[in-house]
């Protein structure tokens, strides 16, 4: 069996942006059928808040928009994420900077995502 391609959403304390991103890339994946199969969607924060729940806004944000949150928890991006990860979406230049002063390697397949869009 093939490995899973695995994105990794990444902000600061991954109870926020990164989080609602990951539901949301779960969310269009669970649509997107038999074709997405293989396809992980998670999150982490470069200084992650560890076992927190998502928000309260963002929660209600994901709730406007039909999606629940799965039970998110936070957590810390560490170097086994990075190197598990296909896929490295970061939400400001500065988690991506952070990326790759610990993990220069993962230069090829780390992106901010309004790069990446």
């Amino acid at each position: 069996m093939a490995e899973d391609f695995r994105i990794v959403v990444v902000c600061t304390a991954n109870i926020c942006r990164s989080p609602m991103a990951e539901v949301m890339i779960r969310h269009a994946l669970r649509d997107a059928g038999p074709d997405a199969a293989g396809v992980v969607a998670e999150s982490a924060g470069v200084y992650g808040h560890e076992g927190s729940p998502i928000a309260p806004g963002s929660a209600s944000a994901l709730r406007a928009l039909g999606i629940e949150d799965d039970g998110h928890r936070g957590r810390r991006l560490t170097p086994a994420i990075v190197a598990a990860a296909v896929r490295l979406l970061t939400m400001e230049e500065r988690h991506r900077e952070a990326i790759l002063a610990g993990t220069p390697e993962a230069r090829d397949r780390t992106f901010a995502l309004r790069e990446f869009a």
